[in-house]
């Protein structure tokens, strides 16, 4: 649905790095809003959703638009550096975003042996596995004896295959 009028939400919100979901709510006058607090609440998933206006929002998407003035319509707002940082956004495609999301936590995948994302204990070849998954096809990035090496490599595609968009291992 189309973001409302950029002037309104002006009107009642404000950018704040130090705010979770990016924004606070302004001093203008809202009926049941505080001033200066918090805007939105956050979802099962992690995002912040912003009720204005009889409608939901999701947070990063009103924050770019007031940051930037460009509305997002059909595109994607991506956090540079995750979730942590509500205000540092750019404008991705879906795949692009994937890209940058985090290693799956236990339970929602399969494979999550490793600390590393892309990288998993195969317990037939007693080998750390690395593959990266782009398009909806695995590929396949090879054997190694240690989940490190398994995890550099997985770096090394994922810079090849995405670029700026990558998220990348945090490797010791």
């Amino acid at each position: 649905k189309p973001l409302p009028p950029l002037e309104r939400l002006k009107k009642y919100l404000y950018l704040d790095k130090t705010s979770p979901s990016g924004l606070r709510w302004a001093d203008a006058k809202k009926k049941g809003v505080i001033p200066h607090s918090i805007a939105g609440k956050q979802n099962i998933n992690g995002y912040w959703v912003v009720g204005f206006d009889f409608g939901r929002y999701l947070a990063h998407r009103l924050a770019f638009y007031m940051q930037t003035g460009v509305d997002p319509a059909e595109n994607t707002v991506d956090h540079v550096k995750g979730l942590e940082f509500p205000l540092e956004l750019r404008l991705a495609t879906k795949i692009q975003n994937s890209a940058n999301s985090r290693k799956p936590s236990k339970g929602c995948c399969r494979k999550t042996t490793s600390k590393y994302k892309g990288v998993y204990w195969d317990n037939k070849a007693k080998k750390w596995t690395a593959t990266i998954c782009r398009t909806h096809k695995t590929k396949f990035l090879g054997y190694f004896d240690c989940e490190k090496d398994a995890a550099l490599r997985y770096n090394q595609e994922a810079i090849v295959a995405s670029g700026e968009f990558a998220r990348l291992n945090e490797i010791e």
